[in-house]
């Protein structure tokens, strides 16, 4: 990102966030690695705009590439996939 930090995302939106003038030149992107979800259950992460400095990666195979960012954050009690994943952990 042109502020400097990383993110844990997918392609699809990489290739948002540059058309939204979030990375350091418009349009373009840089992948500094690739990794596949299952190496990420388990990871300490922070996620923005929580009031938890540490969140951890489950894995929820509701989640679409095609989609969404790739990690995003567990609501429990507002969305029933949430919910049955945590059950099923």
């Amino acid at each position: 990102m042109k502020t400097g930090e990383y993110f844990v995302m997918s392609e699809r939106a990489a290739i948002n966030f540059a058309f939204q003038e979030m990375m350091a030149e418009f349009g373009e992107y840089t992948c500094v690695a690739t990794v596949k979800g299952q190496e990420l259950v388990g990871m300490p992460l922070e996620a923005p705009l929580t009031s938890y400095k540490v969140v951890y990666a489950l894995p929820m195979k509701t989640i679409s590439m095609t989609k969404g960012t790739g990690i995003v954050t567990s609501v429990p009690s507002d969305a029933p996939d949430d919910w049955a994943t945590l059950r099923d952990l």
